[in-house]
């Protein structure tokens, strides 16, 4: 199923590793809130009032208690706000027909987020963990373009590791997204249409901004990573970023004309955020365009 929700946003409106033995990822995601990696037993209600810049109307609530195509069960995910956070829980399922690409078969998996409402920039960007880096509109997580060290943090597009939608599986059916999922959207070009939110709390965009007050006119917004290792693919040493080269920064996003900071997806490396703009527990020190931490985690895990 392909949804048809379409956020139309003007430039001066402000908004607020992987898997299987081949792949792997690593499967312990650290968010906002708790994210757990059990199967969803209960029945979830979609989106709740909360406060009046919670911004719930860009979920895909509606995908709430639809079935999986495929008989995996049902697609859960419930998004409210309190004072402080935009609340997001979910069993990571798709709604669309799972085509399995690793050998992981798909699984509901509970996860939650609570996600900064107000986003505080970070005196230096901090880095990506392995696994989850932010939620997708429809509940799935959304992870970085590398895959666990034992496959040498390779990019999982290039290495041909994704479905049609970019996504794929992770050890215990989690499914999750490395790139741009505009499968989700009848016009997944909108300008200002939102895929997600990073997990320090700033919107992640459609990759087309407005060059007019009326947006007559659109221009696609560009990655500065270059590729300077045509014979690898792995994340952190076969692309660099080279600032002025695109349009973006070396978190794939910039601040807008309207002051508001947002993450592009790019359909070129990296994207989806490649660190961390805002303030984050999630952040795993300052980035440095270096690869996570190895855990120690066997082959197959995130």
């Amino acid at each position: 199923m392909r949804r048809t929700l379409i956020l139309l946003v003007a430039v001066l409106l402000v908004a607020a590793a992987c898997a299987g033995d081949d792949s792997g990822e690593e499967t312990a995601a650290t968010t906002e809130a708790t994210t757990t990696s059990t199967t969803v037993t209960t029945t979830t209600t979609g989106s709740t009032a909360g406060p009046e810049d919670c911004p719930t109307g860009d979920f895909l609530t509606e995908l709430d208690g639809v079935q999986q195509p495929d008989d995996y069960g049902t697609v859960e995910l419930a998004v409210s706000c309190d004072e402080d956070s935009l609340l997001v829980t979910s069993n990571s399922l798709i709604d669309y027909e799972f085509v399995q690409i690793t050998p992981n078969d798909l699984a509901a998996v509970a996860q939650s987020w609570a996600i900064p409402l107000e986003p505080t920039e970070a005196e230096v960007p901090g880095a990506l963990g392995l696994g989850v880096i932010g939620v997708a509109v429809n509940g799935v997580p959304l992870f970085g373009a590398f895959e666990a060290p034992q496959q040498g943090y390779g990019d999982p597009l290039s290495d041909g590791l994704l479905d049609a939608c970019n996504g794929h599986t992770a050890p215990g059916g989690m499914y999750h997204y490395h790139a741009r999922y505009g499968c989700l959207f009848v016009d997944p070009d909108e300008p200002g249409l939102v895929y997600g939110y990073s997990n320090d709390g700033y919107a992640i965009v459609a990759p087309f901004g407005c060059t007019d007050a009326g947006c007559t006119q659109t221009e696609e917004v560009t990655s500065s990573y270059v590729k300077v290792d045509e014979s690898s693919n792995a994340a952190f040493d076969a692309w660099e970023y080279q600032e002025g080269a695109g349009d973006l920064d070396e978190c794939n996003g910039r601040t807008d004309e309207d002051g508001v900071y947002r993450y592009y997806l790019t359909d070129a490396f990296p994207y989806l955020p490649f660190c961390y703009h805002g303030v984050t527990d999630a952040a795993q020190g300052d980035f440095a365009g270096e690869p996570p931490a190895d855990t120690g985690l066997p082959p197959g895990g995130p």
